[in-house]
């Protein structure tokens, strides 16, 4: 059986802090993540389609998971760059890794 998908108040907020969204989505969110209810019930509820629930909870999972492991003060993202932009941002990268150790 797959494991439910839960985050403790704080992971909320932190992935939430990283996204655009708005107080209803997040408050969406927040009852299946923290609170722990079902999306089909929230769906039910806020009379919004199962998939909205699920697209919006899939959004703050990936924030979660991008998050892991990366510092308060720093951000992953993925960009597509030339070869030369890129072993420059590279090397940002790694500058940035070893101040933080």
């Amino acid at each position: 059986m797959r494991q439910p998908k839960r985050l403790s108040e704080e992971a909320f907020t932190r992935a939430v802090a990283r996204l655009s969204m708005s107080e209803r989505r997040e408050a969406v969110v927040r009852r299946h993540l923290v609170d722990g209810v079902s999306q089909k019930t929230i769906a039910t509820q806020r009379k919004i389609t199962p998939s909205a629930v699920a697209q919006a909870v899939a959004l703050v999972w990936k924030s979660h998971l991008d998050s892991q492991g990366v510092p308060d003060d720093m951000q992953r993202i993925t960009v597509t760059l030339p070869t030369d932009k890129a072993a420059i941002a590279l090397g940002w990268q790694d500058e940035a890794l070893r101040r933080q150790r």
